[in-house]
């Protein structure tokens, strides 16, 4: 089952490359990376689709935590994931 990282940072490429480059160290399987920006053009909202297992996935959060331009990390699952898309689009 896919699980989805989700993380609200500071909208620049330089954390999407810190990000990436601390899960490529890791062997962390990334199926998928999309970042998007919000409403606030400061923020953005960075998911990442993965075949991990949740231990490994809460490993990941904590490691992503510790990144001064993320603000909150949490995980969601593909029904949730469906869930916020249709937000996106209402």
């Amino acid at each position: 089952m896919n699980r989805i990282l989700f993380a609200e940072v500071n909208n620049q490429p330089e954390v999407l490359m810190r990000i990436i480059g601390l899960l490529r160290r890791r062997a962390f399987h990334m199926k998928s990376i999309s970042m998007v920006e919000t409403e606030n053009k400061a923020l953005a909202h960075l998911m990442i689709t993965t075949k991990e297992e949740p231990e490994s996935i809460e490993r990941a959060m904590l490691l992503i935590e510790k990144i001064v331009d993320v603000y909150k990390v949490k995980t969601m699952d593909e029904n949730m994931k469906k869930e916020a898309n249709l937000y996106k689009v209402m």
